[in-house]
């Protein structure tokens, strides 16, 4: 059974390779009023257009150059709006700084962004000048 989603929900993109993260993200936005769309590196730019407010963005994405993706959507002006959460393993703390700079306004561990989306949400939504930061919480 699929959960309706508010015609008016907010769009939250989501660049996200790991089945068990997409379908846990997917429900817990649409139970929290959010419409979410899964997309691909391949249509990130298409997606972007509609300038949606947030994209959580995976750092384990497999087999997309997601910090290309990234800086071909920075120079097309397409994250003018956007927030951008990425999230990866704690313990990678060069993937986490390459994050940082690609331009990703702020960058959490797994665990932040699976046990405490509504806080993520909270915090990053519709921001316009959180600085990046890492959010270490000794896990991942």
């Amino acid at each position: 059974m699929s959960e309706a989603v508010q015609v008016d929900a907010p769009v939250v993109l989501l660049l996200v390779s790991d089945l068990m993260f997409s379908i846990k993200l997917t429900n817990d936005l649409k139970r929290l009023g959010y419409a979410p769309q899964t997309v691909t590196v391949k249509k990130l730019n298409d997606a972007l257009a509609s300038h949606p407010p947030l994209l959580l963005l995976d750092l384990m994405v497999r087999g997309q150059d997601w910090e290309g993706a990234i800086a071909v959507a920075q120079a097309a002006g397409l994250l003018a709006g956007v927030t951008v959460v990425a999230f990866g393993p704690h313990t990678d703390t060069s993937l986490l700084r390459r994050a940082k700079a690609a331009g990703v306004r702020a960058v959490l561990a797994n665990r932040k962004v699976m046990t405490d989306l509504p806080s993520v949400l909270r915090r990053y939504l519709g921001a316009t000048t959180v600085d990046a930061e890492e959010d270490d919480d000794g896990e991942g």
